[in-house]
């Protein structure tokens, strides 16, 4: 199935507002959030559940479709060792982790689907 476009606008906006949130708690954030990263981070949270979703649905083990987001948070670590770094990672990575859940609510079946893995059936 399709996803419709108001089902996709919260893939790109949700993902924003809760990087917001968990970096507004975090310890030693000390400066504003600015710019567009934890929105991109859901949209890589989407792409990764699509791929998970396909390799799964296939039989293959779903971990590759993982590979991306891993990549993407050792270049963040890489460049905070050399160039010293913030909390700011934090919102990334809870914008990535919205985008992926968001993607299982809006998929078609994906809400059933996802309580049936969880009740372990």
């Amino acid at each position: 199935g399709r996803l419709q476009p108001p089902l996709c606008t919260p893939g790109r906006e949700d993902p924003a507002i809760a990087g917001g949130l968990v970096y507004s708690v975090a310890p030693g954030a000390r400066q504003a959030l600015i710019g567009g990263y934890p929105a991109a981070y859901g949209l890589i949270g989407a792409f990764t559940f699509v791929r998970w979703a396909i390799l799964t649905r296939q039989g293959a083990n779903g971990l590759p479709a993982f590979r991306l987001i891993g990549l993407l948070l050792a270049v963040q670590l890489l460049f905070s060792v050399l160039f010293g770094g913030n909390s700011q990672w934090l919102a990334d990575v809870a914008g990535f982790g919205a985008g992926f859940l968001l993607s299982v609510l809006v998929s078609p079946g994906g809400t059933v689907r996802a309580l049936r893995r969880i009740r372990g059936l």
